[in-house]
């Protein structure tokens, strides 16, 4: 990944919601997920996700649960819209 692309995330107040509902340990552990998907001197962070069929997100996984994404890459952002556990998080979306 080049030096001078610095990318971010942000999380939508939707995303936000879901991240309250959840576990405080889970919740901590998603964010520093994102916090070193972000910030990975070896991978750039589109490269830690995966498409999600039929939708245009991609899905961050952390153990049993998602975080469902945009990748903005002219603004280097990774835009958090979902974030749940996987037996039921496609369901928002799918």
């Amino acid at each position: 990944m080049s030096d001078d692309e610095e990318w971010d995330y942000r999380v939508t107040a939707r995303a936000r919601e879901d991240l309250r509902a959840l576990d405080a340990e889970v919740a901590e552990r998603i964010v520093e997920k994102l916090e070193e998907v972000v910030s990975s001197e070896f991978r750039a962070p589109p490269e830690w996700l995966e498409p999600l069929e039929q939708t245009r997100y991609q899905k961050l996984v952390v153990g049993d649960y998602r975080g469902l994404l945009l990748v903005r890459r002219q603004e280097s952002v990774l835009e958090v819209h979902h974030v749940g556990h996987r037996r039921n998080i496609y369901d928002r979306v799918l």
